[in-house]
């Protein structure tokens, strides 16, 4: 259809990523388990699978990606890499306070783009907006969620932009005249996803990472910083990745920025150790608490 109105196109024949690889030096054809195209128009290329409609123009499903393609075309045949524009984004912004019951209460703003946005998109076609907020509702730690507000859910060429308000006695303890906070209430990580010390296989993560939460908590009147959470930066090897975690006061408010990213898509055997550390570093540094003392 695309070469019947003047196209140039080609088809690309790929392994899925539950099918398993495909090895160059010793291909079989019937490894391949899945068809996408390869599009050139207006002077650009582009990778395209017309099976989700969630998806982002020029994007390619998850489970596309895997290793390489053959792009087949009437005299050649060439192998092109499957990943190009997909990752994960997401940036979160959160406004933290303590009210009158010393419960914390705040608004979430979300910032999505890629697959972070298209997992929610995928999840709400299935099922329905309405059933995605409830859900979110009842797994949430929070007493209360109101004011949710999606924008965007029907263009994902756009970033998903996500936002509510919240009550919640969790993540926090009072003891005495002192109260432990930890600001990061919405943070992706609650333990390393790597637990086992060692590994025989290499790690794929699929596609590069990037995530943002910063928390600004409001100093409630009546209480004095005593101690803040330390702030830190760690590099894996060769600039595979890195995390800031940085902490500032000014006068009544406390912001906390957790910055994360992960430029290198799969990790050998033997730099899985490296990696396992550095979401141990990850997990430490957001699990790290504000502490206020009653004046």
């Amino acid at each position: 259809m695309l070469r019947h109105v003047g196209i140039e196109c080609y088809p690309v024949f790929i392994s899925t990523r539950n099918n398993g690889n495909i090895y160059q030096h010793n291909m079989l054809t019937r490894r391949f388990n899945y068809l996408i195209v390869d599009v050139f128009y207006n002077g650009k290329e582009y990778l395209l699978d017309a099976t989700e409609p969630s998806m982002k123009f020029n994007e390619l499903p998850f489970r596309c990606i895997n290793g390489k393609g053959l792009i087949m075309k009437e005299n050649s045949e060439m192998w092109a890499d499957l990943l190009r524009n997909e990752h994960y984004d997401s940036k979160v912004s959160i406004q933290l306070s303590l009210n009158s019951e010393l419960n914390l209460e705040g608004k979430i703003r979300k910032s999505l783009d890629s697959y972070s946005a298209f997992n929610i998109r995928k999840k709400i076609e299935t099922t329905s907006l309405e059933q995605y907020v409830d859900n979110i509702k009842k797994n949430s730690t929070s007493e209360n969620i109101d004011g949710y507000s999606i924008e965007n859910i029907d263009n994902p060429d756009k970033k998903l932009e996500i936002s509510y308000n919240f009550k919640s006695k969790e993540s926090l303890d009072i003891i005495e005249n002192k109260i432990f906070i930890n600001p990061l209430y919405d943070k992706n990580y609650e333990s390393n996803p790597f637990k086992n010390v060692t590994r025989h296989y290499p790690v794929d993560l699929g596609v590069p990472i990037k995530e943002t939460v910063m928390a600004v908590f409001q100093i409630p009147n009546g209480y004095t910083v005593e101690s803040l959470p330390n702030s830190a930066m760690v590099q894996l090897p060769e600039n595979a990745g890195n995390f800031s975690f940085s902490v500032t006061q000014q006068d009544d408010k406390v912001t906390i920025t957790s910055r994360l990213s992960i430029n290198k898509v799969e990790f050998s055997v033997e730099e899985y150790p490296f990696l396992k550390e550095f979401f141990d570093h990850i997990i430490n540094n957001q699990s790290q608490q504000i502490v206020l003392k009653k004046i």
